[in-house]
């Protein structure tokens, strides 16, 4: 099969772009556009509005065995960005999710919301075992709210557990981390380290998902108040943010199969290890940061570790790099990411 990633331009397109005057919008594809390359369709598509240009690239998709392509992490995620229509303004919605959680010890854990910097946190409330431990919903409770009361969990045993998310900020949002919406939770021990929750620790509601599933059920809803489903889905864990936009991708399956290549991309130490620095466009500099606003955060900390053993891509990393990376580790629990900056910061000097 050719690639469908080759920079060429159809003839019919070319032709169609050279009749063009200076600042016409071209409108002319050639009769089997669907089977064009994707640079191409991406090219001639740049003037539509996000929701039919969405339209395009996922009936290209559906036209083309892309799943068969070694797409490289600048083209997985340019195909990610094409399609990621939101059906959610990021600013103002609510999520609930449902299901049971199951600790790998019994004991009393503590809960904690993890909190965005810029102090413009959304309102989360957990419930577990049908008692509400956790509501960070009155700014005037203080700092307290934001963490549970010890709660007494059983080694193996499904607890049911019910997380609401409100989320409300005012414009402007920033461009990245500043008043982005986080549903994240950690827990600790009878006193011990504090983590990320992890996915099998969760368990969806019965009849919900296949076998065996782990995670809970995700329900979105466009206004704050739970009204408004727009979409219904098994997430792995509580530790989503959403450093950029979608929340609640319109072609959520399409986008997170594509979100998946650039992570595994990016995950791979090997492909770190290979990036030149010195090209254009290069991954440190242009993918790595892109990637990492759509990761979960315990794929973020994975990423933070695997950058810490690998000082010769840290001492790779222009100023711009670690800076664009940082806006989407800085909440990070385990406090690897602050190690990472020092050690960037030792492999670049700044003058006086």
């Amino acid at each position: 099969m050719r690639s469908l990633t080759k920079p060429n331009l159809p003839i019919a397109l070319l032709v169609a772009l050279l009749a063009a005057g200076e600042g016409d919008a071209v409108d002319v594809y050639p009769p089997d556009w669907q089977g064009e390359m994707l640079y191409p369709l991406i090219f001639a598509t740049e003037d539509l509005a996000p929701e039919e240009r969405a339209a395009r690239f996922v009936e290209w998709m559906e036209n083309n065995d892309w799943r068969s392509i070694r797409l490289g992490i600048h083209d997985a995620y340019n195909l990610f960005d094409k399609i990621k229509i939101d059906s959610l303004d990021h600013a103002s919605f609510s999520a609930r999710w449902t299901g049971a959680i199951i600790a790998p010890k019994s004991g009393e854990y503590s809960f904690r919301q993890v909190r965005d910097f810029s102090g413009r946190d959304g309102r989360l409330k957990v419930t577990i075992g049908g008692k509400v431990v956790l509501d960070s919903g009155d700014p005037d409770a203080g700092e307290e709210r934001f963490g549970s009361a010890p709660v007494l969990l059983s080694k193996g045993e499904k607890t049911p557990i019910v997380v609401e998310l409100v989320h409300i900020v005012e414009p402007p949002i920033g461009l990245f981390s500043s008043g982005a919406p986080m549903s994240f939770l950690t827990w600790s021990r009878a006193g011990g380290p504090e983590s990320i929750i992890p996915t099998t620790a969760f368990a969806p509601p019965e009849g919900y998902g296949s076998d065996g599933a782990s995670g809970l059920k995700g329900e979105y809803f466009r206004a704050t108040d739970f009204t408004g489903l727009v979409q219904t889905r098994l997430d792995a864990s509580l530790d989503q943010v959403w450093t950029m936009p979608p929340i609640a991708c319109v072609h959520h399956q399409l986008a997170k199969e594509c979100v998946d290549r650039c992570v595994a991309f990016a995950l791979d130490g090997d492909f770190l290890a290979g990036v030149d620095a010195s090209a254009k466009e290069n991954a440190l500099d242009y993918s790595l940061h892109r990637v990492a606003h759509c990761m979960t955060a315990s794929e973020r900390q994975r990423l933070v570790g695997l950058l810490l053993s690998r000082p010769e891509v840290v001492r790779a990393m222009s100023t711009e790099a670690m800076a664009r990376l940082w806006q989407s580790i800085y909440m990070l629990p385990s406090g690897d990411q602050v190690t990472l900056l020092g050690e960037w910061t030792l492999a670049h000097p700044q003058p006086r």
